[in-house]
């Protein structure tokens, strides 16, 4: 079920989020501890529509409560006997407040700094205050945060566990927890009704991650990294997946202790991984094996899982030259369309790399220019490619430009010269995709051929989509996801 917990400041706006909540949740938790008034639980819940949970926070949990503690505990004995279907109650003073008619206890415990405590021993405290569900929250910024958490949830005993993390990893365990079964996961009724860091909304937690979806049986495949790009893939691939009626779906994790990903990978399960820039050349040495386009460009952006241990691969070589050569359209006789052009790579990076690799798959006229000359250099000399310095850029044949940097130096930071583009320019940018940069956007004003990022990332999430699940992928399905707001 998922639970929608609201945070009001008066018996008003208490009525309007639930009767908002009702509609979009299996449960409501009301916070009793943001009422500025003392609260009248039977007129709160009066006609209400969905069972609802009363809590009551402390400051130092996480809430507002900041009146006397036995005033709490009475607030508490007094709501139950109002008759809500749940209440949350903390564990140290679960042994104060009785059971009471059909109302089922969920003892909470709240970690809000340092080391978490054996949380084996709370749950047995918790379980022998009648508990009827235990809940644990804790600060939870990366997967290893997380951990202690998501082993809780396999805790064997007479009360099935709730967990909810602070923080980016506060996702991974609620997706996590569908997986496994837990009786609850929360979200926030819109963006900025959060009632602690990290929470998304309910539409979200529907639209983006598809938490319905996931169940004991869902091949999970871990996305690394919250951020923009990383939620569009998971958008775009679970939009993908369920399309095509697989029940596969993604998992944003995020993690600190790179060398511990795979053993944590494994235990849940998990056989493919998709990579963030800032960790794909990291990974790329942790796996068992790699593929050459992985092993050449010195980054990988996925891994997966088979009997023989993990593999790297590098999809974007791929994805970059068929959005290119579609661009560019058709070639004449048994040519391609990159065949014979002058293409610039700009940029000395590992993703400046994976574009060398996939140029040298033609038969094109290879050069590079970078920031950082010696970097630059070392790739000519490495790959048998023209250096070009930055100063002589404005006198180069080019009919290709594939960026891979948004800025480079140049005596100080600056950006690729929009003067030097022309209209009979192709031009594509692999930094920031699928997002436009403001190089592809000086590009377009310039009327040159500009590949789309939006079609490169197409192409690149096809790639996986396909590794992933071995059926094609539904293109129209992935670029609509992807241009969604």
């Amino acid at each position: 079920m998922i639970c929608i917990p609201i945070a009001p400041e008066s018996h008003t706006l208490a009525r309007a989020d639930l009767y908002n909540a009702e509609p979009q949740c299996d449960v409501v938790e009301i916070r009793l501890d943001c009422l500025h008034k003392t609260p009248n639980v039977a007129k709160l819940i009066e006609g209400r529509r969905k069972p609802v949970m009363i809590s009551c926070r402390r400051q130092e949990d996480g809430g507002s409560w900041n009146r006397d503690e036995a005033e709490r505990v009475t607030v508490l004995r007094q709501a139950i006997a109002d008759g809500p279907e749940f209440v949350d109650i903390d564990v140290d003073i679960a042994g104060k407040i009785p059971r009471y008619g059909p109302t089922m206890r969920i003892v909470s415990f709240t970690h809000s700094q340092g080391s978490l405590p054996d949380l084996k021993t709370i749950y047995q405290r918790a379980c022998d205050a009648d508990a009827d569900m235990v809940r644990f929250t804790a600060p939870t910024p990366t997967l290893e945060a997380a951990w202690p958490l998501l082993l809780a949830l396999n805790f064997q005993g007479k009360a099935p566990v709730i967990v909810s993390g602070t923080g980016d990893a506060g996702l991974t365990l609620a997706l996590t927890s569908c997986k496994l079964g837990s009786p609850f996961i929360y979200a926030a009724l819109e963006q900025g009704m959060e009632v602690q860091e990290g929470q998304v909304s309910v539409r979200i937690l529907e639209e983006t991650y598809r938490w319905r979806d996931i169940s004991q049986q869902t091949h999970l495949v871990a996305v690394m990294g919250f951020d923009a790009p990383q939620t569009k893939t998971v958008r775009a691939l679970n939009a993908a997946f369920a399309y095509s009626h697989l029940n596969i779906r993604c998992l944003p994790v995020e993690t600190q202790l790179l060398e511990r990903m795979m053993q944590m990978l494994e235990k849940l399960h998990i056989k493919a991984a998709l990579l963030d820039p800032k960790n794909r050349e990291t990974m790329l040495r942790l796996a068992d094996h790699i593929e050459k386009s992985a092993e050449i460009s010195q980054q990988a952006d996925m891994l997966l899982k088979s009997d023989k241990g993990w593999t790297a691969y590098s999809t974007l070589w791929r994805s970059a030259l068929k959005a290119l050569e579609t661009t560019l359209g058709p070639a004449r006789g048994d040519q391609k369309p990159l065949d014979h052009r002058n293409v610039l790579v700009v940029g000395a990076n590992s993703t400046a790399r994976a574009a060398i690799y996939a140029s040298k798959r033609r038969d094109t006229i290879l050069s590079i220019t970078a920031g950082d000359d010696k970097r630059a250099q070392l790739l000519s000399q490495l790959f048998n490619l023209r250096y070009v310095p930055t100063a002589n850029v404005f006198s180069t044949l080019c009919d290709v430009i594939i960026s891979t940097e948004s800025e480079f130096e140049q005596g100080r930071k600056t950006k690729l010269p929009a003067s030097f583009l022309r209209d009979s320019m192709a031009v594509m940018d692999l930094d920031g995709m699928p997002q436009d940069t403001p190089f592809i956007k000086e590009a377009r004003s310039r009327y040159c051929k500009v590949v789309e990022p939006v079609k490169i990332s197409v192409e690149q999430l096809a790639s996986q989509f396909t590794a992933i699940s071995g059926q094609p992928a539904p293109l129209e399905v992935l670029e609509t996801a992807l241009k969604a707001e």
